[in-house]
This record gives structure tokens, C-alpha cells and sequence, in this order.
């Protein structure tokens, strides 16, 4: 039996109240960091690893190095509850922790260029429980320079602004926009009205869909795509995150969509129900 299947086995017997569950205000302050590069690869995690890789990063620093083991990889640890609130969970059973901890270590895979080499590896390489049932991850030492010692080209995100997500299209559709916004007060309002350009190639391409996905007899089924990718990503993100997309629109080519046109700004403390603001 491996580790993480001892962690299964133990997982068994947990169980969290509601209030556990359910208490987001561990999110005061709680911020993580992540270089553009990474954020605008293909993404093809699931929305809970997405929100509990968030959980791990906010314990990192990424303003500077970090301690390290011997194979230079960052440990950190985060308990049960706080799974619960990042993954905006209001379960609060074994089964939801064990589907959760599965998907983190057995789906989490990313490529990244470095260099022109293509890396390949899980993100978490080892979770583990210590006897106050405390987890433990360790994470990939590829990572290293996209998650700590940020100096330039890298975004914040709070965890207010993403554990009400239920759409993986919505947590990644919003890291990207945020992306590109300029994160430098005294070069640009963080307010302004910004637009980006997305073809359906680059939109399949960031959300790791396949070239057959949403096309039926050999014909791209666009109603659809737009129906369950793009209006339930801007539904979401105008609901619960930071930013507001304004407008989304496709540009044309004669009769060919040619782009889709986000429209968006940063929110409000006003509008934000979170009062998620990034931090700069």
C-alpha cells in the first residue's frame, strides 16, 4: 500500500462539521502567485486541483527562495477544513477528501517549455498525513521558477476570488485574462477597460479541449461551445471573482468567426462580493 492509499484508508474515519467546512475566513490575506508563462499553458486539471494547487501556493513565498529538500522541491502542508473552504465545498464527508486528494496527485500533469524541452510530470509528486492529519505535498522542482522569486511577468490571485468556481472553463478563462493586465500602479490604472483576442483554436487549445470536442458530423457545433465553455466561464467570473468581463464578442472574416473579444476591468471593492482585490 503506498502513501496516498494509507491517506485513503485514514480518510475513512474524517469527517467535518458544516461550520469547518463551510468558514472561509482563513481566506483573509490569502494570496498566491503564479509567472504568466505557467498560467497561460494548456490546462488540463481538474477544478478542484486547480483550487487546492492554489491552497498549496498561497504557503509559498514568491517573493523569494524557499527551503527545500534534497531533491529541491518545496513542502507544504494545509489541513482537511481548509481544503473544504478553498474548493468552496460544502461537503464535508471521506469520500469528498479521497476523490479530491486522487485527483490532486494522479491527474495533475502539466507540460512546460523551458528552454525549448518540454518537461512532463505531476505537479504534486507526494502527499502525505502527519498524526495531526495535516497535508503534506510536495511539489514539483520544475516548478520552482514559475512559483517563487517572481520578479517580473508573474500575476496574484486571492483565494476569494476562485473557491466559488464550480467551472473549470471559469478558474481558467479568468487566470488567463488576469494575466494580461499590467500590474504596475504607476504605469497603468489597474481599472482601465482592457480587451483580449482569443480564437476558437487558442480557446480550445487553453482549456485542453480536443480538436473533435464540440463538433458534430464533422461540423463545429459553435452554439454549444459557446453555451457550456465561454457564457458559463463569464457567468461565473462576473458572479465571484475580481474582475468584470464587460462583453464578450466574436470579429469576422467574411462569414468565419475570427476572434472572440473579451471585454473586462478589475472590480470594485463595491462590486466584488468577495472583496478580493489582487494584491500588487
Amino acid at each position: 500500500m503506498n502513501e496516498l492509499d494509507n491517506i485513503l484508508a485514514e480518510l475513512e474515519e474524517v469527517s467535518l462539521t458544516k461550520d469547518e467546512a463551510n468558514n472561509t475566513s482563513f481566506f483573509t490575506d490569502k494570496s498566491y502567485a503564479m509567472a504568466n508563462s505557467l498560467i497561460r499553458l494548456p490546462n488540463p486539471l481538474p477544478l478542484t486541483s486547480l483550487q487546492i494547487f492554489g491552497l498549496a501556493l498561497s504557503k509559498v513565498d514568491w517573493t523569494t527562495r524557499n527551503p527545500k529538500d534534497v531533491n529541491n522541491q518545496i513542502e507544504v502542508s494545509f489541513t482537511l477544513a481548509e481544503v473544504a473552504q478553498a474548493c468552496g465545498s460544502s461537503s464535508h464527508n471521506s469520500e469528498w477528501y479521497k476523490n479530491a486528494l486522487i485527483n490532486l496527485q494522479k491527474k495533475t500533469v502539466l507540460d512546460i517549455n523551458e528552454n525549448g524541452q518540454w518537461l512532463y510530470g505531476p505537479i504534486i509528486t507526494l502527499i502525505t498525513m502527519d498524526v495531526g492529519r495535516k497535508i503534506k505535498v510536495k511539489l514539483n522542482a520544475d516548478l520552482n521558477p514559475y512559483i517563487e522569486a517572481l520578479g517580473g511577468n508573474f500575476t496574484v490571485f486571492t483565494l476569494a476570488s476562485t473557491y466559488k468556481f464550480r467551472s473549470r472553463y471559469a478558474y481558467i478563462l479568468y487566470a488567463n485574462l488576469c494575466s494580461w493586465q499590467n500590474h504596475s500602479r504607476d504605469r497603468e490604472d489597474p481599472f482601465d477597460v482592457r480587451s483580449r483576442y482569443y480564437s476558437t483554436r487558442d480557446l480550445k487549445k487553453m482549456f485542453d479541449l480536443k480538436e473533435d470536442d464540440y463538433v458534430v458530423n464533422g461540423h463545429f457545433n459553435r452554439t454549444n461551445f459557446e453555451k457550456y465553455v465561454i457564457k458559463k466561464a463569464v457567468e461565473e467570473i462576473n458572479e465571484y471573482s475580481n474582475i468584470r468581463v464587460l462583453e464578450w464578442r466574436k470579429s469576422y472574416e467574411g462569414k468565419s468567426v475570427k476572434h472572440y473579444i473579451f471585454t473586462y476591468r478589475h472590480a470594485t471593492v463595491a462590486e466584488d462580493p468577495n472583496t478580493g482585490l489582487l494584491k500588487y
